[in-house]
C-alpha cells in the first residue's frame, strides 16, 4: 500500500470518529429525494470551504467527482473511494474540457451524480467557475441543488484560501439542499456571468435557511 493510501485511511478514520459525534439535521428538497430514489441525475453545488462538512454524504448521494492527478489529489482519490464514491482523474482548470467530458461519461453510464466545489480547486474564494453549468447542459439540463451549511461550533482554517470550516466534536450541524432557480437550455452560454450570480443567490438563500433552522434548534 502506497503512502497516499495510508494517509487517506488515517484521515478517514479520524474524520469518521469526529463525524460520529455531530448532531446533524439534513434537509433535502423533495425533488432531490425523488431523483435519488429514481436514479435520475442531479448536481450538488457548494463552496469549497464547506467540503469537510459534507464529504461523508458522498455514498448516500452516489457522487462521482473530478480529482486532480497531484499528490494531494491522489490522497483525495483514495479517500473518496473509501467513502463509497467514484472518481475521475482530471482537472476542471488544466485540460478542463477533457476532464468534464470524462465526468459526464461516468455520470451517464453508471447512474452517478456529481458535486461541485464551485470556487475550487484553487479559488478565488466565492468565484463560481462555469464547469457546473457545462455539466448540467451535457446531462440533459440536470437540476442543481445549492447547499446551505451551518454549525454551532467549528474550527475555521483562516490561513487556507477557502477559509474551510470543520465542525467540532458534538457540534450541531445543519445541511440544507434547495433547488436552484436557474433555467438552462441548449442556447445557454455556461460562461454567462448572470448564471454565476444567480447561483450565488441560490446558495445565499440555502445558507439563510440553514442558519434559521440552526437558530431554532439551538433555542429549543
Amino acid at each position: 500500500m502506497n503512502k497516499q493510501k495510508w494517509i487517506a485511511r488515517i484521515v478517514w478514520l479520524i474524520y469518521s470518529l469526529l463525524r460520529a459525534t455531530w448532531r446533524v439535521t439534513l434537509v433535502e428538497d423533495p425533488e432531490l429525494t425523488s431523483r435519488l430514489k429514481s436514479k435520475n441525475i442531479f448536481l450538488l453545488a457548494h463552496w469549497h470551504g464547506h467540503e469537510m462538512c459534507i464529504i461523508w454524504l458522498i455514498k448516500k448521494y452516489r457522487i462521482s467527482t473530478l480529482v486532480s492527478q497531484s499528490k494531494d489529489g491522489e490522497i483525495m482519490n483514495h479517500l473518496i473511494q473509501l467513502i463509497g464514491g467514484h472518481t475521475v482523474r482530471g482537472s476542471s482548470s488544466n485540460g478542463g474540457a477533457q476532464g468534464l467530458r470524462q465526468l459526464v461519461k461516468s455520470i451517464k453510464h453508471s447512474h452517478f451524480n456529481t458535486s461541485f466545489a464551485l470556487d475550487g480547486p484553487k479559488g478565488p474564494i466565492y468565484e463560481i467557475k462555469p464547469g457546473i453549468f457545462q455539466v448540467s447542459k451535457l446531462c440533459e439540463m440536470a437540476p442543481i441543488f445549492a447547499a446551505g451549511i451551518c454549525a454551532d461550533r467549528y474550527w475555521r482554517f483562516e490561513k487556507a484560501w477557502n477559509k474551510a470550516i470543520l465542525p467540532k466534536p458534538f457540534a450541531r450541524v445543519v445541511i440544507c439542499w434547495q433547488k436552484s432557480t436557474l433555467f438552462l437550455d441548449d442556447q445557454t452560454d455556461p460562461k454567462d456571468p448572470q448564471l454565476a450570480e444567480q447561483l450565488k443567490s441560490d446558495l445565499a438563500r440555502s445558507q439563510l435557511s440553514a442558519k434559521k433552522l440552526l437558530d431554532q434548534l439551538i433555542s429549543k
